[in-house]
C-alpha cells in the first residue's frame, strides 16, 4: 500500500485525504492546530484569534464553497438555516462534518507541525522523510519554541502540501517607525473599532487610513465604515458617538476598485442572482470543448472582463470618487462588498489614488499620511489616528519545511509572493519532483478546483490516469514570464491569475473521464458551475443530487423574484433627496409639499433573526397650500431577513418604541423597474375603518437604484394621496 503525507487539514487537506483514502492509499494528515478547518477552524480561543471573524461571510455562494459529496443541507438541522453566503464559523462546521463522514480520526496527527520534508534516495527510487514536532503537554508546537517539544520521524512515498497559500499575513516594511502615535494593524487583525486604536478614548474628527488595492482593502474599509455608522445610529449610540463622531475612512488604492455586491442582475428584467451564478454560467463560454486560460490577459479579454464588471457596477462616476473611475478598458480589479459603493457615495469612505509612501508626525495622537500618485505628485491626508494594511498574505510558511534543494527544484523565488514556485498539471506538480503534490497553492483557490486537483494527483499516483498534456499557459517559460510581469506590476496581469474556474473544472474532468451533470438545466452546456456537477464513481451521489436540487430550486426562485428585496434593500443605503406631494380631503391631514432629505444609515440589527438593518432619518420642510412652512421629520427602521427574503419598515414613535408598519411584497416588473406593495400589519391609528395602500416603484440601474417612488393612499376615491419621489443628490428630482 502506497503512503501519502498530507500537510494541512484545511479544505485542501481534507478533500485530498478523502480522495486518497478512497483510492486505497495509507494517508496521514499533519495539522499544527488542534482542530481541522485551517483558516475556517472555529471556535478559536478568542474572537481575535485567526485571520477571520466567525461572522465573516464567504465571498462566493454555498454552491461554490463546498465539495461534490457533501451538501450544505446536511448542516441544516431543526430551525438552523444556512444562508446563501455562509458565515466562516458555518464553513468550519461544514468541514468538521466532512471529516466525520469521510476521514477517520486515526488519519490525523493534530497539533503536529511539520518542520522538514526531505526527498531521500531509497533503493532505485525516492521516499520522503518527514519530521514533525509536537509538545509533550499537548499545546500547540512552536509557540514558544523548544518548551517540552518532541519530534516524530516518518517516511512516505508521496507528500502533498495543503498548508494553504494564504499562510500568514504579509506585512510590508513599516512606513512609520514604532511609536505610541498611531497603531498599525493588518486586515486580519481587525474585528472591532477599538482594535484600531492605541487607547479607548475619543477619536472625534480623526481619520482611519486603509491602504491596498485588492479585495481585502475594500472589504475592511466597508467593515470599518459600517461599524462607524452603527456606532452613531444604534439605540445605544449615546455611549459611542462622542468617541467616533466625524471619523472618516481614507482608502488609498493604486488602481480603481469596482465594488461588486453578492447579488447581481440576472438575465430577466429585475431579477437578481448570487454573483457566482453570473460569472460561472456555462452558457457564456464558446461552443465546443472548453479551453482554460491563465496568466496575463490579452487586450480583447481584458476589455470583455471590463465590460462584464461595468455591466454590474456601472462606471462608478456617480459615486463622486475619481480614484474609482477609469476610461481604460484594462484588467479590472474588484472588491466583493455590499456596502462599499454607497459608503463612498455618502462620503464615509474617501478613496484616494496612489500608494502610501510615508508619514509625518502631526501631534501626540495623529500623523499625516503621504500618498504618491502615478505621476509622482504627492497628496497629504491629515489627522490619521489609525492605519490598516490590506497587503494580503504570504505563502512563505507553507514552504518553510522544504529544503533549499527542493525549493530550487521548484524554481522558488522568495521575492515573488504571488508566484513563489512554478507548478504545472493545473498547479499540482513540478516535473522535477513528480512525487510532491500541491493542493490549492495559488491565489484564491476554489474548492471545486482543489477537489479536482486531489482527484488528478490520486489518479496519477495510483497509475490509473491523471496524465494531462502540458498546458501552454503552464509551461515553465510562460510561468517565468508571468512572474516577471507580476514583479513589474504590469496592467495586463489579472487580480487572480489562475482564475478560470470553469475552464479548469472542465479540462480536469475531461482528463479524468468525469461527465458533467446537465440534467437540471434547460439544455446541455448551461447553468452555473458547481462541484456537485462533476462526480467520480466513489462519490456520494445522494449528497450531490441534494445540492443540484437546491441549485435548481434557487434558480427557479430567483427567476420568480427571490433576492429582489435584498437588492432593493442594498441599493437604498445612503442619502436621498425627497419630494413628497400630498393631496388630502381629510380634516387634520392638510395637503402640501415636503422637500428634504432621507438617509438610510446602516447599523447592526436590533432584532433577533434580522440580517440587515437601516435607521432611516428624514428631515425637511413641509409647505402647506396656504403658504405656511414648518419643519418636519420622521424616523423608521428598515429590516431585511434572508431566510424569508423580506423587507419591512418599522415606524419609530416618540420614546423610541416601534411597530411594524408594513412588509413589502415585490410584484410586477417592467423595463428597468419593479413594483412592490405594502402588506399592512396594523392600523396606523387614523381610524380602524380606513383602507391603506402603499405602492413602491424601484428604478434599478444594474445593482443601483436610479430612483424610488412611494405612493401612499388612505381611504377611497383619493381621500388622502401622498406621492414621494426619491433621487440621489446631483440628479433631478421629479
Amino acid at each position: 500500500m502506497k503512503s501519502v503525507c498530507i500537510i494541512g487539514a484545511g479544505p485542501g487537506g481534507l478533500v485530498a485525504a478523502k480522495t486518497f483514502l478512497q483510492r486505497g492509499f495509507k494517508v496521514t494528515v499533519y495539522e499544527k492546530d488542534d482542530k481541522v478547518g485551517g483558516i475556517w477552524a472555529f471556535p478559536k480561543r478568542s474572537e481575535s484569534d485567526g485571520y477571520l471573524s466567525s461572522r465573516t461571510p464567504t465571498n462566493l455562494s454555498k454552491f461554490t464553497v463546498g465539495f461534490s459529496d457533501l451538501s450544505w443541507q446536511s448542516l441544516e438541522t431543526g430551525d438552523s438555516h444556512v444562508p446563501m453566503f455562509p458565515a466562516a464559523a458555518q464553513v468550519g462546521q461544514y468541514l468538521e462534518l466532512y471529516r466525520d463522514r469521510y476521514v477517520p480520526s486515526s488519519t490525523f496527527k493534530l497539533q503536529h507541525r511539520v518542520v522538514s520534508a526531505d526527498r531521500v534516495e531509497e533503493g532505485d527510487g525516492h521516499r520522503w522523510k518527514v519530521v514533525a514536532e509536537t509538545k509533550a503537554d499537548g499545546t500547540e508546537p512552536g509557540d514558544p519554541a523548544g518548551a517540552n517539544t518532541k519530534q516524530q520521524l516518518a517516511y512516505f512515498d508521496y507528500v502533498i502540501n495543503a498548508a494553504g497559500f494564504f499562510s500568514k499575513p504579509s506585512i510590508p516594511s513599516r512606513l512609520i517607525p514604532p511609536s505610541e502615535t498611531v497603531k498599525e494593524v493588518h486586515t486580519s487583525q481587525f474585528r472591532e473599532l477599538d482594535d484600531l486604536f492605541i487607547e479607548r478614548s475619543s477619536h472625534t474628527g480623526t481619520n482611519i487610513l486603509v491602504y491596498g488595492g485588492g479585495n481585502s482593502a475594500g472589504e475592511v474599509a466597508s467593515n470599518i465604515a459600517f461599524q462607524l455608522s452603527s456606532s452613531q445610529y444604534s439605540p445605544n449610540a449615546a455611549t459611542h458617538n462622542s468617541r467616533f463622531e466625524g471619523v472618516k475612512v481614507y482608502h488609498v488604492t493604486p488602481r480603481p476598485l469596482y465594488a461588486v455586491p453578492p447579488y447581481v442582475p440576472g438575465d430577466s428584467a429585475n431579477t437578481f442572482i448570487p454573483l457566482d451564478f453570473k460569472i460561472y454560467e456555462l452558457k457564456w463560454r464558446q461552443p465546443g470543448p472548453i479551453v482554460s486560460s491563465s496568466g496575463p490577459l490579452a487586450p480583447e479579454v481584458a476589455a470583455a472582463r471590463y465590460t462584464a464588471i461595468y455591466g454590474v457596477s456601472g462606471d462608478q462616476k456617480g459615486l463622486g470618487a475619481e480614484a474609482l473611475v477609469t476610461t481604460e478598458e484594462t484588467t479590472p480589479y474588484a472588491t466583493l462588498s455590499e456596502s462599499y459603493a454607497e459608503f463612498v457615495r455618502s462620503g464615509l469612505i474617501i478613496p484616494i489614488a496612489g500608494r502610501v509612501s510615508g508619514y509625518k508626525e502631526q501631534d501626540l495622537n495623529t500623523v499625516t499620511a503621504i500618498v504618491t500618485t502615478k505621476d509622482g505628485t504627492s497628496t497629504l491626508i491629515p489627522n490619521i489616528a489609525a492605519s490598516v494594511i490590506a497587503s494580503g498574505y504570504t505563502p512563505t510558511p507553507a514552504l518553510s519545511f522544504l529544503s533549499a534543494a527542493t525549493k530550487q527544484a521548484l524554481s522558488h523565488d522568495p521575492t515573488s509572493p504571488r508566484l513563489p514556485i512554478l507548478l504545472q498539471n493545473y498547479q499540482t506538480l513540478h516535473p522535477a519532483l513528480p512525487d510532491l503534490g500541491f493542493i490549492g497553492f495559488y491565489e484564491g483557490p476554489y474548492w471545486g478546483v482543489m477537489e479536482m486537483q486531489a482527484r488528478l494527483l490520486a489518479a496519477r499516483w495510483s497509475e490509473t490516469g491523471g496524465e494531462v498534456p502540458p498546458h501552454p499557459d503552464e509551461s515553465l517559460e510562460r510561468l517565468r514570464e508571468l512572474r516577471q510581469a507580476m514583479g513589474e506590476r504590469r496592467s495586463d496581469v489579472p487580480q487572480y491569475w489562475f482564475s478560470d474556474y470553469i475552464g479548469y473544472l472542465e479540462e480536469i474532468a475531461s482528463a479524468l473521464g468525469l461527465e458533467r451533470n446537465d440534467d437540471p438545466f434547460p439544455s446541455a452546456g448551461t447553468g452555473p458551475i458547481s462541484p456537485a456537477r462533476y462526480l467520480a464513481s466513489t462519490d456520494a451521489h445522494g449528497e450531490a443530487m441534494a445540492t443540484m436540487a437546491d441549485l435548481e430550486a434557487t434558480l427557479y426562485e430567483c427567476e420568480n423574484g427571490r433576492f429582489r428585496a435584498r437588492a432593493a434593500f442594498r441599493a437604498l443605503q445612503g442619502r436621498w433627496l425627497v419630494e413628497r406631494r400630498v393631496e388630502s380631503k381629510r380634516v387634520g391631514l392638510p395637503p402640501g409639499v415636503f422637500v428634504g432629505t432621507g438617509t438610510f444609515h446602516p447599523r447592526a440589527p436590533t432584532k433577533t433573526g434580522v440580517d440587515l438593518e437601516y435607521l432611516y432619518i428624514e428631515e425637511g420642510d413641509f409647505s402647506l397650500t396656504t403658504g405656511e412652512v414648518s419643519e418636519a421629520s420622521r424616523r423608521s427602521v428598515y429590516r431585511y431577513t434572508e431566510e424569508t427574503d423580506t423587507l419591512s419598515e418599522w415606524v419609530v414613535c416618540p420614546g423610541d418604541w416601534m411597530y411594524r408598519d408594513h412588509e413589502l411584497v415585490f410584484g410586477e416588473v417592467g423595463d428597468g423597474a419593479c413594483t412592490a406593495r405594502a402588506c399592512i400589519e396594523r392600523s396606523r391609528g387614523l381610524g380602524v375603518e380606513d383602507e391603506y395602500r402603499t405602492d413602491y416603484l424601484f428604478e434599478f440601474r444594474a445593482v443601483a437604484l436610479g430612483g424610488v417612488e412611494v405612493r401612499f393612499e388612505i381611504g377611497r376615491e383619493g381621500e388622502y394621496v401622498s406621492v414621494a419621489a426619491y433621487r440621489r443628490p446631483g440628479e433631478v428630482v421629479g
